[in-house]
């Protein structure tokens, strides 16, 4: 994980513990949160996450930008806030969500449409 996603995360963790701000992280990195638990994630102005700690759910957006940046920052908010791990990796330019089945605990992927819903992890 790169040194800037690490810092984001640090955000998030603050945001969904309450700590209302609006921070721009780099040029094009900003963290907003509302201090009631709702946390949004900004690359180049384009909402890439967003949180919300009261219906325990991250939702992960490429904003129409399939790019190795916003692919980077959505797996480090998914590694570190989304239950199961999921992951979204690439292949011939097309995107794929891959997750563990709870009950069978098999690797499934299927095509990343541009929006995905994950419950979160318990939070620190």
């Amino acid at each position: 994980m790169r040194v800037i996603e690490k810092k984001i995360s640090a955000m998030i963790s603050e945001g969904l513990n309450g700590k209302a701000f609006d921070r721009k992280i780099t040029k094009r990195d900003r963290v907003v949160s509302n201090g009631e638990g709702q946390v949004s994630v900004f690359l180049w102005g384009t909402e890439i996450a967003s949180f919300d700690a009261q219906a325990n759910e991250i939702v992960v957006k490429s904003g129409g930008y399939r790019t190795v940046t916003t692919k980077s920052r959505m797996n480090a908010m998914l590694w570190d806030w989304a239950q199961g791990n999921p992951s979204i990796s690439q292949r011939k330019w097309v995107w794929y969500v891959w997750t563990i089945c709870p009950l069978t605990k098999d690797l499934k992927s299927k095509e990343f449409q541009g929006v995905a819903r994950f419950p979160l992890k318990v939070w620190r």
